[in-house]
């Protein structure tokens, strides 16, 4: 699908407009307008992760994303992400009577994308066929070695550009993506969510870590033992998350109105998480 460069260039506005601030209107919006600020100049950065940074070579950033599976792992996150994605398997079923298909964009070394999978296999409520799709040749390889290590050949891990995926319209049921999002920039989460709409039949998943100071804090504390460039991209991490609302605004103006937020339970991991789900309406 060709992109619709008017189209980024009116949401490039939007946003513009949104991160500018403006002034506090009266004193009762003082409080938030002050909070703002803080989280745009002290908070918020644009710096690129290591992980981001071709120029590094895979070796550094194979460490890195190391951190990213074990703590994955320790965390359960893929566990929690076939937990959310029960539901929206369910109606899917329900509409199609066949096996969901499911794209895990972003997949990286693939270790919540076979988590996730084997999760869902377990509980057997649907079938599922599940696949990953990352653009880093290496990240795949290291991918499909996990999947044979662990028994789950049927797990593909597809190499592609979530920018522009290769992929006809409905290729697949549900496109995901987990801890992908704060790697992007706006207009680059605007393009790819306008192809998730177009390549997944049914509906999307999205779970990510949500910008605030006090899991930032939070990781000042967890990361001083880790090594410099796992922590360089761990804080980075925290703070270049999106807020919900700054999701809901980049799915507004990408026009997808049946992705809405998804209330985590407090204290279950991930803590800090954005999730955002949702089925297309049945046309």
């Amino acid at each position: 699908m060709a992109f619709d460069y008017s189209a980024a260039s009116e949401f490039e506005e939007r946003w513009r407009g949104y991160w500018a601030l403006g002034r506090p209107r009266g004193v009762r919006d003082l409080a938030r307008w002050v909070y703002q600020l803080a989280d745009r100049r002290l908070l918020h950065s644009d710096e690129l992760e290591y992980i981001d940074r071709p120029e590094l070579g895979d070796r550094l950033r194979v460490e890195v994303i190391a951190l990213v599976d074990w703590t994955s792992r320790a965390l359960a996150i893929g566990r929690h992400a076939a937990r959310w994605l029960r539901p929206l398997c369910r109606e899917v079923h329900r509409r199609t009577r066949r096996p969901v298909r499911i794209l895990d964009v972003g997949c990286g070394r693939g270790g919540i994308t076979l988590d996730a999978a084997r999760a869902l296999e377990r509980w057997g409520e649907v079938p599922v066929v599940v696949s990953g799709l990352d653009y880093n040749p290496r990240y795949l390889e290291l991918a499909r070695e996990e999947a044979r290590r662990r028994g789950q050949p049927e797990v593909r891990f597809l190499e592609g550009n979530a920018f522009d995926l290769a992929h006809d319209a409905g290729a697949f049921d549900l496109l995901i993506t987990n801890w992908m999002i704060h790697h992007l920039t706006p207009v680059q989460v605007f393009r790819m969510l306008q192809e998730f709409d177009r390549v997944a039949a049914h509906g999307m998943m999205l779970l990510d870590v949500s910008r605030s100071f006090l899991t930032a804090a939070g990781g000042l504390l967890v990361t001083a033992l880790l090594s410099e460039p796992r922590r360089h991209d761990s804080m980075l991490t925290l703070r270049k998350g999106y807020r919900r609302a700054e999701l809901e605004l980049i799915l507004a103006a990408a026009g997808i109105d049946y992705v809405e937020p998804i209330r985590l339970p407090l204290g279950l991991p991930p803590i800090g998480a954005c999730l955002l789900a949702g089925v297309k309406p049945i046309s």
